[in-house]
């Protein structure tokens, strides 16, 4: 979920359902990373973990993975989980591997 909308409609369901909040996105086109949200704020949010998606597989590769490690040590003051959702931005590779796992 996103900061927005955890604002806005997670009230209610603060301590009953986990909230993952996303803190770090980026465009399909592997445009820079955003940060939409910092671990304490997260925190105060009411989160449970906070996500971070990276592109892989991209020319700003590194970029993301050093983002990745600095939201991590910055989630462990506060003790919170990070889930890095990876995705891979090169389409080529995700054909090839389509058809070697088509039954």
């Amino acid at each position: 979920m996103v900061k927005g909308m955890a604002k806005n409609v997670w009230e209610p369901y603060v301590g009953c359902i986990p909230l993952i909040l996303q803190t770090v996105i980026f465009s399909r086109d592997d445009v820079p990373l955003e940060r939409t949200t910092a671990a304490k704020e997260a925190l105060m949010l009411g989160a449970e973990a906070i996500e971070v998606s990276l592109a892989v597989r991209s020319k700003s590769e590194p970029a993301h993975l050093t983002t990745l490690a600095q939201t991590v040590d910055e989630a462990a003051r506060y003790q919170l989980s990070v889930i890095a959702h990876l995705l891979p931005v090169q389409l080529h590779l995700c054909r090839q591997a389509e058809r070697v796992h088509r039954p």
